[in-house]
């Protein structure tokens, strides 16, 4: 007795089936590979990382609490200001005034709405450093071109003061 096995014959339609969920998932991976990595890994400052991150609340009670205060607001992150950044941390940690800094958190519209109502400053695109001295704003300085340098120039007139 012999047992005769026949190839079943597969239509041609199920091989472009095939090939089409192949394609729509490797569509779909991608599609959520790129949402992942524009999402999941957000751009942020390296100051915002080093630095005390503080919002409008803080800023309130840490004006009391401190006779100078420099705050430190970026809107724009990008890769080649992280390396300024670094570098102006390094020598603000060496000059050892670092303690004296913060970063303003900026991405809340009610920090921003804040600062344009009790200090008239609109950040849009820019870099500030606010200095502080016995709870009221005594400079704000727009940082334009050489970051470490205008940061450090700023730090230097108030290096006098103790808190």
């Amino acid at each position: 007795m012999k047992v005769r096995y026949s190839m079943r014959k597969i239509p041609a339609k199920n091989y472009f089936y095939l090939l089409v969920l192949s394609v729509v998932t490797v569509v779909i991976t991608l599609a959520i590979f790129n949402v992942y990595n524009n999402y999941g890994t957000k751009k942020e400052s390296f100051m915002s990382q080093k630095l005390t991150s503080i919002n409008n609340l803080d800023l309130k009670s840490l004006l009391v609490e401190n006779s100078l205060l420099f705050v430190y607001i970026d809107d724009k992150y990008d890769d080649i200001d992280n390396d300024v950044e670094e570098k102006l941390y390094n020598e603000l940690k060496k000059l050892d005034i670092n303690k004296n800094f913060v970063f303003y958190n900026n991405s809340d519209k009610k920090n921003q709405n804040y600062l344009l109502k009790k200090y008239n400053i609109n950040i849009k695109n820019k870099k500030f450093l606010l200095v502080f001295e016995d709870g009221s704003l005594v400079e704000k300085h727009v940082l334009k071109d050489n970051i470490k340098d205008e940061v450090l120039k700023v730090v230097n007139e108030y290096e006098d003061i103790d808190d």
